[in-house]
């Protein structure tokens, strides 16, 4: 695979993963203004999937995905960390977590990958504006 599919698959990957993490949590919260916070979060995961979907698509390819291992090791973790405290720091902060960690891994991908075209590249900018966009957001409810 080269380095532009690389690119696209691991926005997709992160972008679904995020969206699903976030569809996770929406029915446990109480806090109406946290929901909406995180309604949003999922439109622009969404938003971020579909154009690296897209973008792969053009090129041939279909996205990797996420393995069914992968996603629903993601929800048992966020409902075992949940157990004894279903706030919305709570929530807040494991989210925080992620987005933190995915931030970076794509400040890595975008130097590993600075070769790629620039309409990827452009995608992965807005990735990682998105992401610091909702760190600020989420840190807010900390």
């Amino acid at each position: 695979m080269n380095a532009n599919c690389e690119l696209l698959n691991f926005i997709n990957k992160n972008s679904v993963m995020g969206r699903d993490s976030v569809d996770h949590i929406i029915p446990l919260v109480e806090d109406s203004s946290f929901r909406e916070l995180l309604e949003g979060m999922h439109e622009d995961y969404t938003r971020i999937s579909i154009a690296s979907e897209a973008l792969l698509a053009a090129k041939g390819e279909n996205p990797d995905g996420v393995s069914a291992i992968a996603r629903t090791m993601s929800g048992a973790m966020i409902d075992f960390s949940t157990i004894g405290d279903r706030s919305s720091a709570k929530f807040a902060s494991m989210l925080l977590e992620g987005t933190k960690r995915g931030l970076s891994e794509l400040e890595e991908k975008l130097r590993i990958y600075s070769g790629s075209r620039q309409e990827y590249l452009n995608l992965a900018e807005s990735f990682k504006q998105m992401l610091a966009s909702n760190q600020q957001s989420l840190e807010s409810y900390l």
